[in-house]
């Protein structure tokens, strides 16, 4: 089964220094926020992802989530913040999607709420964990979960962690999961940047797909095998478990041919 009518939107961005993405430079680019939209010719629309959202103001004007604004600016004069965000993009939002989450950071669920009649697929133990947490730990995850709607689990179809499997027909490198058993689209755990990062092989009509979400941030710098500074290491997840993320994707990258893109790479942008 192939997916159909593939198409990546910028659903914000904020200001970041290339330096801290590995980049050789201390100049400062927008960081968009990526999120893929397309047709299962069964189950319909689907996203993944939703970018930013409107109610990133309000979630971080207090303390301790204050601190985002900070950290990752936000410009205000951006589409998400207009009353007629997404329809902008071309998205009715009123229209009942399958939203694939690939992590819960804030620059990825930020719209979730402007989707009223749309399903959630996400990995249950990731949430749980992080609902768990005070709002100082959430933070350090750059999370805040308060942007989810209220409804979110009710609408929600949960991952088990047991449905990753080292299913070599899959995929070789990574443990898998085959979301609708056609092939499509195949899940595939991408530990290290964020609890329960989640990256993507789409078999699409324009071709097979790897994407890696956060996994990297730069494909320069994937390729070339540099390393992260020490503060951007101190921000993920686990960095450890990151650099082996990195190289298994370089040996499925080298072994399938398949193209490896990433949600806030420069180069995902002739995409959109």
């Amino acid at each position: 089964m192939k997916l159909q009518n593939l198409r990546f939107h910028n659903g914000g961005y904020c200001i970041q220094n290339l330096y801290f993405s590995g980049v050789t430079s201390f100049r400062y680019r927008r960081f968009y926020a990526v999120f893929l939209q397309f047709d299962h010719p069964v189950h319909g629309a689907c996203l993944i992802d939703t970018g930013y959202g409107p109610a990133i103001r309000e979630a971080t004007r207090r303390w301790p989530f204050r601190v985002m604004r900070w950290l990752t600016p936000i410009p205000r004069n951006q589409g998400f913040f207009r009353p007629d965000y997404p329809a902008d993009l071309g998205i009715d939002a009123e229209q009942p999607f399958t939203i694939f989450l690939s992590h819960f950071h804030s620059d990825h669920i930020g719209a979730t709420h402007l989707f009223p009649n749309s399903t959630f697929v996400y990995r249950d133990a990731s949430l749980t964990q992080l609902r768990s947490m005070s709002s100082t730990q959430q933070l350090h995850q750059a999370t805040v979960i308060s942007l989810l709607p209220d409804d979110f689990e009710q609408r929600g179809r949960t991952i088990d962690e047991s449905s990753f499997t080292n299913n070599h027909s899959l995929c070789e490198e990574f443990p898998s999961f085959d979301y609708w058993g056609d092939g499509s689209l195949i899940m595939i755990d991408l530990p290290g940047h964020a609890i329960g990062h989640t990256g993507y092989l789409l078999s699409t009509d324009r071709g097979t797909l790897l994407y890696a979400v956060d996994a990297f941030w730069d494909r320069s710098v994937f390729e070339a095998d540099r390393q992260l500074p020490w503060l951007s290491k101190r921000i993920l997840h686990d960095a450890a478990e990151n650099q082996v993320t990195l190289e298994r994707l370089r040996t499925l990258v080298a072994r399938t041919g398949v193209e490896p893109l990433a949600c806030h790479c420069p180069q995902t942008q002739s995409y959109v």
